[in-house]
């Protein structure tokens, strides 16, 4: 092999050169293909130039009317043709790729809502995106996007204080008063917030300390008590547990009370008062550029969150039962057994 076929071998391929040479065989002219990709005449002139050079035959000929395909400019034009094409779909395979939803996704959710709600969503989107890898921080301590390193925070809270995070909101939850039908049975009618300061409280908030609170009752009055819970827990199945077995009053956000309350296992003492209303809602970082695979968590969220909210949080089972129809019924089953009420 020679030092010019060796220098030959070795020279880089000017794939601008081709699809300029191709501009020109569709066009038919060297001034109409310069139009068409906005450059100077001259430039196409030199491509053509540079790559007939490098391929030592003319592809083709050139005239005062135009410029037409030699024989192996013909040939040259179908081979490269196809090259070209297989250029573009590699092109468009790695375009795909980069905006196909895909990688690691880190989430900061809550103890309770991911009891409660991220186990009814997560599943369902892994399915929808497979080439995501969810890594859920089940935690109450406060994770921020920017400093820590999570994509999405879930958060209950009425307002955002940081300017470098965006807020999307996901739904609403409130605080309700639950306790066993055992335990509510045994309280007196028309039960009120002030009611809890004298009732065993079990709570998932105020680590251990007394925490103020607000309930909205009857016409938008509003009533506000300082509890000192008996049990604090994170953990919305332990409270939920020690309620069951008739410890105390538990103050719980409804969603997860609502399949005890379907079940009939708790039951709303005071139903008339509800806590102040919360927004759950996702975090990300507004300085921070979010990921594809980011993106679509945050939509998907944003419209099956909400659904599950509904579903837990705001339904009401024909069964579910309040205070009132519970000792209603003990008070009937006394009666059938002959035992009527002290005088």
């Amino acid at each position: 092999m020679t030092a010019a076929e060796k220098g030959k071998e070795t020279e880089l391929i000017d794939l601008n050169e081709i699809m300029i040479f191709r501009h020109v065989a569709i066009r038919g002219s060297f001034s109409a293909a310069a139009s068409d990709l906005g450059v100077p005449k001259s430039t196409i002139s030199r491509k053509i130039a540079a790559l007939e050079h490098r391929l030592g035959v003319p592809l083709l000929e050139r005239s005062t009317r135009g410029a037409r395909l030699t024989e192996i400019g013909t040939r040259y034009l179908e081979a490269s043709d196809a090259a070209l094409a297989a250029i573009e779909q590699a092109e468009n395979l790695v375009a795909d790729h980069r905006a196909r939803p895909q990688g690691k996704v880190i989430v900061n959710c809550p103890v309770g809502l991911t009891r409660d709600l991220m186990g009814d969503i997560v599943p369902g989107f892994l399915q929808r995106f497979p080439d995501v890898r969810l890594h859920v921080l089940s935690s109450n301590d406060v994770m921020s996007p920017v400093e820590d390193g999570v994509d999405v925070a879930i958060r209950v809270r009425a307002r955002l204080d940081d300017s470098a995070l965006v807020m999307r909101t996901l739904g609403t939850s409130r605080l309700v008063a639950v306790a066993s039908p055992a335990f509510a049975s045994r309280l007196e009618p028309d039960f009120e917030p002030s009611g809890l300061l004298r009732e065993p409280v079990l709570t998932f908030f105020g680590k251990g300390g007394a925490t103020r609170l607000s309930f909205v009752g009857p016409g938008g009055s509003v009533r506000s008590v300082t509890v000192r819970p008996l049990l604090q827990a994170e953990d919305f199945a332990l409270i939920e547990t020690a309620t069951c077995a008739g410890i105390g009053i538990a103050l719980l956000p409804d969603h997860a009370v609502a399949e005890g309350l379907a079940r009939g296992s708790l039951v709303e003492v005071m139903p008339a008062w509800r806590g102040e209303e919360g927004l759950v809602h996702a975090i990300f970082s507004r300085t921070r550029e979010i990921s594809p695979a980011t993106r679509v968590f945050i939509d998907y969220l944003a419209a099956h969150f909400h659904l599950g909210l509904t579903a837990r949080g705001n339904a009401s089972p024909p069964h579910q039962k309040t205070r009132s129809t519970v000792k209603a019924g003990a008070d009937e089953a006394i009666l059938r057994h002959g035992e009527g009420p002290s005088r």
